[in-house]
């Protein structure tokens, strides 16, 4: 079983091993090629608001339910996994169902 966080961390992959610690290459989980391209477009639009000191409310809404999608798609795409959500803008924690 793998226990993953769906975190847009600037330094991140967008995806870290819950209790191992550290972020794991998208590629190395075999996911989807959408699914890799979807998390690598949020990652870069989630930098962006990072940089832009996480002020526009609305923005920061889109993109954490953009996360979440993308984290209930990897729950999907890999049903060996327990996986949560993790806002870097609002430090708030989601589990994934």
């Amino acid at each position: 079983m793998k226990y993953l966080i769906i975190d847009a961390s600037l330094t991140g992959t967008g995806i870290r091993d819950q209790y191992n610690g550290g972020f794991i290459e998208v590629t190395d989980l075999q996911l989807s090629t959408n699914l890799i391209n979807l998390i690598k477009s949020w990652l870069a639009r989630y930098g962006v608001e990072h940089y832009n000191g996480f002020i526009d409310d609305s923005i920061i809404d889109n993109l954490d339910s953009e996360g979440k999608a993308i984290a209930k798609k990897v729950k999907d795409e890999l049903v060996d996994a327990k996986v949560e959500y993790f806002s870097d803008a609002r430090l708030t924690r989601t589990i994934i169902t």
